[in-house]
């Protein structure tokens, strides 16, 4: 008995031992993948640079492809850097493409598959950065007569020489894929339509073809999986399926970009380029979780792109949307960072604008027990490190407490803005006097409030590679900016008797109007003003002011809060209002209210021109919380649209601000009649936005007036900051407006 005790206490002690040998990295996080975790295999394919010079350069593609292979063979992913096969510009010919989607991902799927007990868990990328465009159809299985393709190194319009790979062409690979795994991704950086106003040298898709491209040469591929189902009308290149998940950039009637990346001394930290998609994804990708789904994971960098460019790119993501991100392999719930210095009340942070971090983020700081012990705001940021000078502290900061990244503050995304980025040829003495006008007024604000307005003013013209802006002012014909003058928004001038809005018929399609475009030269919001009236300049003004603010508004959101999904918003449509009656009680009682469609292609519940609904939001925490609703119209304006000064028993007197008590659910109300609350949907038609802000501290409706101001002299109270409301989170809900049939 003595003898086998001593002899387990022996071997106790040996395993510790071994235990304690290992390095503390491999002791908290094991490089290899958790047991019972699938492999992963990736082919990477990033084209830059290629053969034709009639191509442009995509600087981005490059960063694209290296900064997906560094994110997967980090500790969170774990994946080993001989499962990733990276072609790089030269090396990218369909030929090798279709080499190593066979030898690297179907092979090695294939065995895994074959020593696993036939497992279809191994998960399969195939990534893609580069031109995109489009083909004549020649299999008669495309709605437009044309085939999608990815634009390879060497491939020109020409016959023999084209060698794009067309999307029936992936399909095949896929199928042949599919036999083996049932966990393949795609994500593809190009685009392969949609059209600006002007020649855009960043978008990544080349104009379509009018040559048909050498088949793949591998009869295997060429006469096998022969595609019947039509594309997904979203991204228009492979069938919806629940086989395979495909992110990409894009619509398919929209245009893919790029984004630059460092917000500072270009001379000092050379300039990085991303595709718009790969860099928020990768941002996105570094706080997924185990159990992180696509859906959530492409929520989030819709709201980020959006809130950037607005709906002139709009991310896709089709397939089994409720999977978890690369089959659960993320290892690391811990999505803090490292606290590198501390000095004159400021730290420094091992994390800057490559991870998403601007002036302006707000950070929370923790113990290594994981309790919070202050706050943060990053006052300096370039490429891979911050500083940022410390709000609140419960005692001093060291080095070996960590900051997690909550949001970017309200106001903190700045909006650059080209306004005299036009040849001075097209534009006349008038126009020349507004410009200089506007330049005068936003300047002299910047001197004295540079965060009351968000706008900073750059300096270029719109075809300089090397200018650096966000928003341009273009001037040009009516007709040529709008060909579909649907797309345009039309300026509201008045109501009538009724109280409904009245706004100016369009011009005539020779009329000159100004208007505002991103990088890819899309007109932003429909946003338009003919440029010899006397308010050009104030509608200008107020049209860049909102701009600001909506970036602003769709960018915060507090991923890291206990608070996360406790906010729940439905939206009921119902009947006429002439059918609706006012109980007793004086509560609004309509004839039939159901919940609103959703359509999941788009993300938004649908709703016509003219149809009414309400909103109900639920609170499902345990917590009271005060709620702030912001309405972000599809012209881009933002209104708050509660709390109002009524409703008195919820409304707290001292404060001003609305509590939703907790586990409780409220109709939202806007005014005192029975009926108010009820809301009707106009024009514009597009995407329009409700978001809610839930605070533990009060947030009075006057902290987040500035939001709606509409002019550079407007007084709208004091500014808030996200930092002054205790624990906050975010909840909204896309509404996807279409004008009603008659």
């Amino acid at each position: 008995m003595l003898k086998n005790l001593t002899a387990k206490i022996l071997t106790t002690i040996l395993l510790a031992l071994f235990v304690s040998a290992q390095t503390n990295e491999q002791t908290v996080l094991q490089a290899e993948n958790k047991p019972g975790k699938p492999p992963m295999f990736v082919l990477q394919v990033g084209i830059g640079k290629y053969k034709s010079a009639k191509y442009p350069e995509l600087k981005g593609a490059r960063f694209d492809v290296e900064g997906m292979f560094k994110l997967l063979t980090s500790e969170r992913f774990g994946v080993s850097a001989d499962n990733i096969k990276t072609l790089l510009d030269g090396a990218a010919t369909k030929e090798e493409i279709v080499k190593q989607f066979e030898n690297h991902l179907i092979a090695k799927a294939k065995d895994y598959y074959e020593k696993n007990d036939r497992r279809r868990d191994a998960v399969a990328l195939f990534q893609f950065s580069g031109h995109g465009s489009q083909v004549p159809d020649t299999d008669k299985d495309e709605i437009d007569g044309k085939d999608e393709t990815f634009v390879t190194v060497e491939s020109e319009d020409a016959p023999g020489k084209n060698f794009d790979i067309t999307d029936d062409e992936i399909y095949a690979l896929t199928r042949r894929l599919n036999k083996y795994t049932d966990n393949i991704v795609f994500i593809l950086d190009s685009c392969h339509s949609g059209s600006g106003t002007r020649d855009a040298g960043d978008v990544r898709r080349i104009p379509a073809r009018t040559s048909v491209p050498v088949p793949i040469s591998n009869a295997q591929i060429r006469g096998a999986d022969k595609k019947t189902e039509k594309d997904n009308e979203q991204t228009d290149v492979l069938p919806a399926s629940k086989d395979y998940i495909v992110i990409s950039a894009a619509r398919a009637d929209q245009l893919a970009g790029q984004t630059e990346v460092f917000e500072t001394d270009a001379s000092q930290y050379p300039m990085a380029y991303y595709g718009r998609l790969t860099f928020f994804l990768l941002n996105n990708l570094r706080g997924a979780g185990e159990m992180t789904t696509y859906r959530e994971l492409m929520d989030a960098v819709s709201r980020d792109i959006s809130a950037r460019f607005g709906n002139a790119q709009v991310p896709q993501i089709e397939g089994e949307d409720r999977r978890v991100v690369f089959g659960g392999l993320s290892k690391i719930e811990d999505n803090s960072i490292k606290i590198s210095a501390i000095e004159n009340k400021q730290i420094h942070i091992s994390a800057g604008a490559m991870q998403g971090v601007i002036n302006g983020t707000i950070l929370d700081i923790f113990d290594k027990r994981g309790e919070k012990i202050g706050t943060a705001k990053i006052s300096k940021a370039i490429a891979d490190k911050s500083v940022a000078g410390i709000i609140t502290a419960k005692r001093d900061f060291t080095t070996e407490d960590r900051a997690v990244i909550v949001s970017q503050d309200l106001g903190a995304l700045r909006l650059r803005v080209l306004l005299d980025g036009d040849d001075v040829a097209k534009l006349s003495a008038d126009d020349r006097k507004t410009i200089q006008n506007l330049r005068k007024q936003f300047a002299m604000q910047t001197e004295g409030a540079a965060e009351s307005h968000g706008v900073d003013l750059a300096s270029g013209k719109w075809n300089d590679s090397k200018a650096r802006w966000d928003v341009a002012l273009l001037k040009d014909r009516f007709d040529k900016v709008f060909p579909d003058k649907n797309l345009a928004a039309p300026i509201r001038i008045g109501t009538d008797e009724t109280g409904r809005n009245i706004y100016e018929k369009f011009p005539a399609g020779d009329r000159q109007i100004f208007y505002l475009a991103g990088k890819d030269f899309v007109p932003l919001y429909g946003f338009y003003v003919e440029a010899d009236k006397d308010y050009t300049e104030r509608i200008i003004e107020k049209a860049l002011l909102q701009l600001a603010r909506l970036r602003s508004v769709k960018s915060i959101a507090n991923d890291n809060s206990t608070l996360k999904g406790a906010i729940k918003i439905t939206p009921y449509k119902f009947d006429l209002l002439e059918d609706a009656t006012c109980d007793e009680k004086g509560n609004f009682v309509p004839r039939s209210k159901t919940v609103a469609v959703w359509n999941a292609a788009k993300t938004a519940y649908k709703f016509s021109t003219g149809d009414y609904f309400w909103l109900e939001v639920a609170n499902t925490s345990d917590r009271n919380l005060y709620i702030t609703l912001l309405d972000i119209g599809a012209d881009g304006s933002v209104q708050i649209l509660f709390p109002r000064n009524i409703d008195g028993e919820n409304i707290n007197k001292e404060t001003g601000g609305f509590v939703l008590a907790a586990k409780t659910g409220k109709r939202i109300i806007l005014g005192e009649k029975c009926d108010d609350g009820v809301l009707r949907i106009g024009f514009p038609t597009g995407k329009e936005i409700f978001k809610i802000i839930a605070t533990t501290e009060p947030a009075p409706r006057k902290k987040f007036e500035f939001l709606e101001m509409e002019s550079l002299n407007a007084q709208r109270g004091e500014k808030t900051s996200l930092l002054s409301v205790g624990d906050w989170t975010t909840a909204e809900i896309n509404f996807e407006i279409t004008a009603r049939k008659e």
